[in-house]
Order: C-alpha cells, then structure tokens, then sequence
C-alpha cells in the first residue's frame, strides 16, 4: 500500500491522483464497448451486428460479477487498511482473486452446458443463431479472464497504485482495437473475431494488472504493527501494574515494616 500518499500528501494532491487515472480508466472502458459494434457494422451483415447484440448482456453479466470481488473487495480491504489490519487486508485481497477465477470457471461450465438455451432466451433466431453462438461461445470460454480482469486492477487502486491500474485498461484497450479489424477483416472470422478479440484483450489485462500487482506487493515495505500478544507483554511489564513488582514500591514497605518494628 503507498503509505506516503495516504498518511502524508495533501488531500488535493491525493485526491486528483487517485482521480483522474480513474477518469481516463472509465472513458477507456467506454471506447472499449464500442469496439466491437463499430468493426462488425463495417461488414454491412446486419444479422451479424443483431447477433453480437444480443449477446452483450452475456458481457455485462462478467462484468458485474468482476466487480463484486473487484468493487466489493476493495471497499472492505480501504477499510481494513485504514484500521491498520494489513494482514487481513492482504488475506482478502488473495481471496477475492481466487474466488473470481473460481466464479469464471463456474460460468464457463454452466455457460457451455446451456448455451442453446441461453440464446433462445436471449431471442436469437434462425438468421442471427450462428453469429450469436459463435459470438457467445468465444466470450463464454474467456469468462474467466474477463471476470479476472476486473479484480487485481480494482485491488491496485485501493492500494493508491490508479496508475498502474490504468495502464492495465489502456493496454487491453488498444489490444481489443488492433485485433478486432484484424480477425474481422483480415482473417474473415467474424463474430468469432471479435469475441476472440475481447478474450485476449483481456488477458492482456489481466497479465500487466496482475504482474503490478504482485511488483507492489513485493515492494511494499512491511506494516504491520505488534502483535497483540507484544503488546500485551509490554503492558505487563510496566512498573505499578498488577503481576509485576514495582522496583519504586519496595522501599515503601521496608520503610512501614521498620516503623512497625519500632512502635512495638
């Protein structure tokens, strides 16, 4: 965690820097949904574009489910840091990632299993079913590195790295609008092309947020305070506390003893 920036700059200067990377991560995120709409209208298919349409809902779903651990985690984790709880912060931290990459693997099994399904309640028909599975299956076998995605860059900013979390969606950004005119276009994958596009945009994304991750974790001088079993010992050994021998008392009883000794 950047101690300096939390506990010593001024508020403005921790403010706009926790800000404004923050800022540029979201419009990125913006320009990132447009993507694959923009390069799958330039085919001039309009059942393809109905297809990858139909099943963005899928996408947002992983992004939702992401963001529990990335979001949630990180407004439990500011909290435990601000109680000074670092090892517990950092326990929650190595959950919430394992638990994404155990909620991706569920959605892929499941999303495999019932994808005839799921495109029929999305309300793909007979001209739109083949771009729409094609589309849905590509995204729902990269489930768990978008949902991944979402948790280590959330986890950088708690920590007061925006920056770096920053670069992590950048990257996967530009990735996402090189590959998709690519494998539209170039290779003539369609829908596909575009889904694989997404997928490894965000492994990419994956692989810059989670190496930050692990960069700020091993640099990270230690913070943790005494224990409180250290701090118990101390209070034990404080003079004129009960259980310890206060050296200032013993004078004080040989002198009663000796005036006792004297008036009998």
């Amino acid at each position: 965690m950047d101690n300096e920036l939390f506990e010593k700059a001024p508020i403005p200067k921790a403010y706009f820097s926790l800000a404004m990377p923050v800022v540029l991560s979201m419009l990125v995120t913006l320009v990132y949904n447009m993507v694959d709409t923009y390069f799958i209208a330039h085919t001039g298919n309009t059942d393809m574009v109905a297809g990858v349409s139909l099943t963005a809902p899928v996408f947002t779903v992983m992004i939702a489910l992401g963001d529990i651990f990335g979001l949630g985690g990180s407004s439990v984790i500011s909290r435990l840091f601000g109680q000074h709880r670092f090892a517990d912060g950092k326990r929650l931290s190595a959950f919430c990632f394992y638990a994404a990459i155990a909620t991706g693997l569920l959605i892929l099994v499941l999303g495999l299993a019932f994808r005839d399904p799921m495109l029929a309640l999305l309300g793909a028909t007979d001209d739109t079913w083949q771009y729409a599975s094609d589309f849905y299956t590509l995204i729902i076998v990269g489930s768990p590195f978008i949902i991944v995605s979402m948790t280590p860059s959330n986890l950088l900013r708690t920590e007061g790295h925006a920056v770096q979390s920053m670069i992590g969606s950048v990257a996967g950004t530009a990735v996402n609008i090189v590959l998709n005119p690519l494998f539209i276009h170039g290779f003539g994958w369609g829908a596909a092309g575009s889904a694989g596009a997404t997928v490894i945009a965000n492994i990419c994304t994956d692989a810059i947020s989670s190496g930050s991750r692990c960069v700020t974790a091993a640099t990270c001088p230690s913070t943790r305070g005494p224990s409180s079993t250290a701090r118990a010992g101390v209070w034990r050994s404080r003079p004129g506390r009960s259980g310890a021998s206060s050296p200032s008392a013993s004078p004080r009883r040989s002198r009663t003893s000796r005036r006792a000794s004297a008036s009998s």
